[in-house]
């Protein structure tokens, strides 16, 4: 995480951690960090802090956002104004409190443009990044199951799995078409169920695999999962179409 967030000093949120050798290396957003004796039970453990810490880093950010929306939305300026000018029933000394109000809304507006300009600059990025991890948490879930799956990173420059540890290495783009490259994983998992079973049965049947893997490659029970994920969903695709030329039949009309 690159941002710090109210209530949470940057000495106590991770910035991300590493593995080295036998040590676990923990980054903290105020530069400092510590190492630790490596085992799976700690990385799990960093894991779910950082990952309560991107849900705090969230909620925190939607409460600031509403406070800030609050101070605009009951902005006094026009109440005291019409209060200013109405309270007032000579002409002349209405006219004059008319031009010194607007006098000072203009300076006023030139002021908050001013603020808002340099607010935009500096919060365009730190908007963006917060939706990033609200996408994240959304899916992250579905990351873990499906992280070694080839549908996940399609459309994406990394070749590194989308972790709670890797985020700050993709963009929000990236990271909206990883959440909507689930969507393929999900299919795919649901088509290989339906047409596993055939698979099994007509393994040693070559014309199956027409296409679908490199000539050359053995299929075999105990390596078909690690192929099938591998795979695109439109070669799953196909290599359900393979099968249902083998059989003589479409195997998916069963499933109708």
């Amino acid at each position: 995480m690159k941002y710090s967030y109210e209530g949470t000093s940057k000495s106590k949120i991770i910035e991300k951690y590493e593995k080295n050798d036998n040590k676990l290396i923990i980054y903290y957003l105020d530069g400092s960090k510590i190492e630790k004796e490596y085992s799976k039970e700690l990385e799990e453990e960093v894991i779910k802090i950082m990952l309560d810490q991107a849900l705090d880093f969230v909620i925190a950010s939607d409460y600031s956002a509403k406070k800030k929306a609050s101070v605009v939305t009951n902005w006094p300026g026009i109440p005291v104004i019409a209060s200013t000018i109405f309270g007032h029933t000579d002409s002349k000394t209405t006219r004059y409190v008319l031009l010194t109000c607007i006098a000072w809304l203009i300076v006023e507006i030139a002021t908050t443009a001013s603020k808002l300009k340099k607010a935009a600059e500096e919060g365009g990025s730190r908007i963006e990044y917060i939706e990033k991890y609200r996408c994240f948490l959304e899916v992250q879930q579905s990351l873990r199951k499906y992280q070694n799956d080839a549908c996940l990173l399609d459309g994406v420059d990394s070749c590194e799995p989308l972790s709670i540890n890797t985020i700050d290495n993709f963009s929000f783009k990236e990271v909206k078409t990883v959440s909507q490259n689930i969507e393929s994983c999900v299919k795919k998992e649901k088509l290989y169920m339906e047409i596993v079973s055939y698979i099994y049965k007509y393994i040693s049947n070559p014309r199956i695999f027409e296409n679908v893997i490199e000539p050359g490659i053995k299929v075999t029970s105990d390596n078909l999962d690690t192929i099938v994920e591998g795979l695109s969903l439109e070669k799953v695709k196909r290599l359900k179409r393979n099968i249902s030329k083998v059989v003589g039949y479409d195997i998916g009309e069963i499933y109708k």
